[in-house]
């Protein structure tokens, strides 16, 4: 499989000045912008539209994965319908999942939380400059075995499954925080009164 068609770094700065970037425009992903529970919109740089079709081969399809390659190695983010579009920064790689072969979640989940494939990305991982990078030629050396989708599916339902408690739990958490503050502040003026 050519690996340009599923390993992408983004364009460097010879190709993507900063005097494209603008205050609106399309998004450029940075590495900033990848944070646990989505992109940061805050860290987002905007490419002038007059430059966007330059660029077409770095922009973002649903499925994909934007995979930092520098820096904080291996931190990453599963593209949904909402970030189609946008442009991945010199410091992302963006994996592109052929999606006959595994639905793009499960990778997701495998590069996000398997001690495996933690432990391959760190030993693939290499330093030049005082900085932590990896780039798609050590990349594609990932070794990692693909089940049947039925088994993909079961993964992605319990994982979802848990976010939704841990979503719960820190709803009834900021709640239950929240009552002990009001009472702390009535027992306070109780006693004041």
């Amino acid at each position: 499989m050519n690996n340009q068609a599923v390993l992408k770094t983004g364009p460097f700065g010879s190709k993507l000045k900063t005097d494209y970037f603008k205050s609106v425009g399309v998004p450029v992903i940075p590495i900033a912008a990848l944070q646990e529970d989505g992109l940061n919109h805050n860290e987002f740089f905007y490419l002038d539209p007059a430059h966007v079709s330059d660029f077409a081969e770095y922009e973002t399809v649903a499925g994909d994965i934007v995979f930092s390659r520098v820096a904080d190695v291996g931190r990453c983010h599963l593209i949904n319908d909402a970030d189609t579009g946008f442009i991945i920064s010199s410091n992302l790689i963006r994996i592109r999942i052929d999606q006959k072969l595994a639905t793009p979640t499960y990778i997701w989940l495998l590069l996000k939380y398997s001690v495996d494939i933690r432990r391959q990305i760190a030993a693939l991982t290499t330093q030049a400059a005082g900085r932590l990078l990896i780039n798609t030629n050590t990349l594609e050396r990932l070794v990692f075995m693909i089940p049947e989708q039925s088994y993909q599916s079961y993964v992605i339902a319990r994982y979802s499954a848990l976010r939704g408690s841990k979503d719960w739990i820190g709803t009834r958490l900021k709640s239950a925080t929240g009552m002990l503050s009001t009472s702390r502040e009535l027992l306070l003026t109780a006693e004041r009164a």
